[in-house]
């Protein structure tokens, strides 16, 4: 059964649906990709970027912060504006599942990535100021 499904009020299920977007983390992972996959352009207050593949177009204003995206060029499901949702539709096949695909095939290993450099500098750091080697437990309880 889907939020549409249930025999609530109106506002319960905008409530529902705004909740469900904010689980599903729709704004982090759109802007994300917008702005390690797509063209930035600067503005005269933030940068305005946007993407389009696969017919998913998201466009994100770091500004406001705004996130707008597009589905097969006609159906807009997602709109945050100023930190308020005020569009969401989970209802529409397939662009929750283009943008998670997106996001755990693209963005995720370059977050990874990036958290490995951090790692490792502040392992090299702790070494060069303290003399004291870092190890790391594997799961097996072996040390590297």
């Amino acid at each position: 059964m889907t939020i549409h499904e249930l025999a609530l009020p109106v506002s319960e299920r905008i409530k529902l649906l705004k909740q469900d977007a904010s689980e599903k983390n729709v704004f982090g992972k759109a802007s994300k990709i917008a702005k390690l996959l797509g063209t930035g352009r600067y503005m005269s207050h933030g940068k305005h970027y946007t993407y389009n593949m696969n017919g998913l177009k998201i466009w994100y204003d770091d500004y406001g912060p705004n996130l707008s995206i597009t589905y097969a060029d006609k159906h807009e499901v997602f709109f945050q504006q100023l930190h308020e949702v005020v569009r969401y539709r989970p209802d529409i096949d397939g662009w929750l599942t283009e943008l998670e695909s997106v996001y755990q095939e693209l963005i995720k290993p370059k977050i990874d990535a990036e958290k490995l450099a951090v790692e490792r500098s502040k392992e090299e750091e702790i070494m060069e100021r303290w003399g004291i080697p870092i190890t790391h437990v594997q799961k097996d309880g072996a040390t590297k």
